[in-house]
């Protein structure tokens, strides 16, 4: 599973779900407090790094 958000996404992440099993996941924005600086940075280089998602256990 992997985010996207226009241009921008989160890297990939596979997983596996089991019958009956839940599987929940947080996501948000790489570009918090001072990161915002980067965010060019982000945009031209690492657009796939633009949000962060993971699995929460």
């Amino acid at each position: 599973m992997e985010l996207r958000i226009d241009w921008g996404g989160s890297e990939r992440i596979d997983f596996e779900v089991k019958p009956g099993e839940q599987v929940f996941f947080e996501c948000g924005s790489s570009l918090n407090g001072w990161r915002v600086l980067l965010a060019l940075f982000y945009a031209i280089l690492r657009p796939h790094q633009w949000l962060w998602l993971r699995r929460i256990t």
